[in-house]
């Protein structure tokens, strides 16, 4: 690729030299003679990337192979879990703010998630910041435990 670029810049330097060094009366005939052979320096590499073309071809992947399919269907389930577990600890906080009269930004949640194929939460810390530090932890705790069925904790930040 390095010889590539020397070679196109190359030509364009001799390119400007010839259209410098040249009468004025052949200036025509010397623009289109030095057109021809910029754009046949710029397509030299052209035949050699078209014979390994079929080659490049056989290697993409088929996207009716089974294996193929299962990995984007796993892909899919992946950026789905990673969606619904962002989501629910975003909705967890603003259910928060709102039952207990928490200001925004003063609440968070982090969730611990069950390993297997569902994605369930298994533990739940909530992080309060702020005046937030204030609330009752365990009504807190009570709350997520009854709203997620899973363990709760607080911690102060």
């Amino acid at each position: 690729m390095k010889e590539y670029l020397l070679s196109v810049l190359a030509a364009a330097l001799a390119i400007s030299l010839i259209g410098i060094l040249a009468p004025n009366g052949s200036q025509s005939a010397i623009k289109l003679l030095s057109a021809l052979f910029f754009l046949w320096v710029i397509a030299a590499p052209l035949p050699d990337w078209l014979s390994t073309l079929p080659h490049r071809i056989e290697e993409i992947p088929s996207a009716d192979s089974d294996s193929a399919e299962q990995d984007y269907q796993q892909q899919a389930n992946d950026t789905l879990n990673t969606a619904s577990k962002a989501y629910l600890a975003q909705i967890l906080t603003q259910f928060l703010e709102q039952e207990f009269s928490i200001p925004t930004g003063e609440v968070r949640c982090a969730i611990r998630w069950a390993e297997g194929e569902e994605a369930l939460p298994e533990r739940v810390t909530v992080i309060l910041s702020g005046s937030a530090i204030w609330k009752n932890p365990e009504d807190i705790e009570a709350a997520v435990t009854n709203l997620l069925g899973c363990e709760c904790v607080t911690a102060i930040e």
